[in-house]
C-alpha cells in the first residue's frame, strides 16, 4: 500500500471530508439505539452486533479513521491485513468506546472505526425520517434466526405464485419480492445481498422450474405477482 505525505491544508480537507461523509462507531451505536427507542420493537440484536452483521453482509461501507497512515511502530505492513473491516472478525474483537469507538486489533493496538453515514440513514433512519404514520420496522441479518424468516418469506412468495397462477420467480426475482413481502406481512426489513444464496438452496428448486423451458401464455409474468 502507498502511504501519502499530506501538506496540513491538504490534512485538513481530508479531515473535512472524512467528518462529512463518515461517522464514528460511537455515532452509529447512538442513531440506532435512538431509532430502536422510538420504534419501541425490541431487536435481539445489539447496535454493535447490528453494525457488524450489516458490514459483513457489505450493505454498510466502513473503513479504518487511519488506514491511509503507516502502521505504527513495531507493526510491519503484513501486520495490517485485512486492510478492510468487512474482512476482518469484528464480532469476535472487543470493542470500546474511546475515541469515537474502536476495535481491539492485536496486543495493544485498537483501531476506530468510521461508518458510512449515506448507508447508516439507508439502513436504520427510515423510522425516524419518514411520517409519523410510518411503520418502524424490525432488521434481521444473515444468521440463524434470519435464514429461518427468509426461507419462510421465499416459501410464501412461490405459494402466492402458484395459486395467483404466476410463472415462478427466479433467484434474482427472489431477492426482490422477498423484501416486499417481509415488510407487508412481518413488518421486516432486511439486507437484501444474501437473499439470492437462500434462494438458490435445492429445496426450491422443483419449484423454480426447469431452466430455459418457457410457459407462456400458460402463467403470468412475475411482474403480476400480488404481494
Amino acid at each position: 500500500m502507498v502511504y501519502r505525505r499530506l501538506s496540513v491544508r491538504q490534512a485538513e480537507q481530508e479531515r473535512a471530508a472524512l467528518e462529512r461523509d463518515w461517522m464514528t462507531l460511537l455515532e452509529g451505536i447512538e442513531l440506532i439505539k435512538h431509532v430502536d427507542a422510538e420504534s419501541k420493537i425490541e431487536v435481539p440484536q445489539s447496535p454493535h452486533e447490528q453494525i457488524c452483521d450489516a458490514i459483513e453482509d457489505l450493505d454498510l461501507r466502513a473503513r479504518w479513521l487511519d488506514e491511509a497512515s503507516r502502521p505504527p511502530f513495531g507493526w510491519s505492513p503484513l501486520g495490517w491485513i485485512p486492510s478492510k473491516p468487512e474482512d476482518f472478525p469484528l464480532r469476535k474483537r472487543r470493542v470500546r468506546l474511546q475515541n469515537g469507538g474502536e476495535i481491539h486489533w492485536g496486543r495493544r493496538r485498537w483501531r476506530a472505526l468510521l461508518l458510512l453515514r449515506e448507508d447508516m440513514k439507508r439502513l436504520f433512519s427510515k423510522a425516524s425520517d419518514d411520517s409519523g404514520s410510518t411503520k418502524a420496522l424490525q432488521r434481521i441479518s444473515n444468521n440463524e434466526r434470519g435464514k429461518q424468516i427468509m426461507h419462510e418469506a421465499i416459501s410464501a412468495i412461490y405459494d402466492l405464485a402458484e395459486t395467483q397462477g404466476v410463472k415462478p420467480p427466479n433467484i434474482v426475482e427472489v431477492r426482490k419480492l422477498a423484501p416486499r413481502w417481509l415488510e407487508k406481512h412481518k413488518d421486516i426489513a432486511v439486507h437484501t445481498s444474501w437473499i439470492e444464496k437462500l434462494a438458490a438452496d435445492p429445496r426450491y428448486q422443483g419449484r423454480r422450474g426447469k431452466s430455459g423451458v418457457t410457459l407462456k401464455g400458460r402463467l403470468r409474468p412475475v411482474s403480476e405477482l400480488q404481494i
